[in-house]
């Protein structure tokens, strides 16, 4: 009976060593990823703002601005509305982003009425904006 007692005492004893074990193991790997995450991202060439040849059209920035300020889609007609500009001037304006894939459309399928034509941002728009924006930033400073 004594031995039956000390072989449970021994897989209890290996079990909490088992335990501790995992747990100094978790530990550093926690300890050396968070150590990586902490430490700075030195910048590279690729860093620095470009000014983007695409958005140099300034009705085609005035364009990504809205695209990019909406979480969603944006119907042409209210794009422009906000931006003020007759759509013969806004849809060649619009040709390149979407060409470059900046900007994207999809049509509404209705039965009746006028197609309605809705616009969204992409992220690599999204993307290119901000860069655009950052590097007149920089450029007038």
């Amino acid at each position: 009976m004594s031995l039956a007692l000390v072989g449970r005492d021994a897989w209890a004893w290996a079990n909490a060593a088992i335990g501790v074990i995992v747990a100094v193991a978790t530990f550093a790997i926690f300890t050396v990823w968070n150590a990586r995450l902490a430490r700075p991202v030195q910048s590279r060439a690729t860093d620095i703002p470009q000014l983007d040849a695409t958005l140099a059209d300034p009705l085609g920035l005035r364009i990504m601005a809205t695209l990019a300020s909406y979480e969603g889609h944006i119907d042409t007609a209210v794009l422009e509305e906000a931006l003020e500009t007759p759509a013969s001037e806004v849809g060649p304006a619009l040709a390149p982003l979407i060409a470059a894939g900046y900007a994207e459309y999809t049509r509404s399928d209705v039965p009746w009425g006028r197609e309605r034509i809705w616009l969204r941002a992409t992220p690599d728009g999204r993307a290119a904006f901000d860069g655009h924006v950052a590097a007149l930033r920089a450029s007038a400073s």
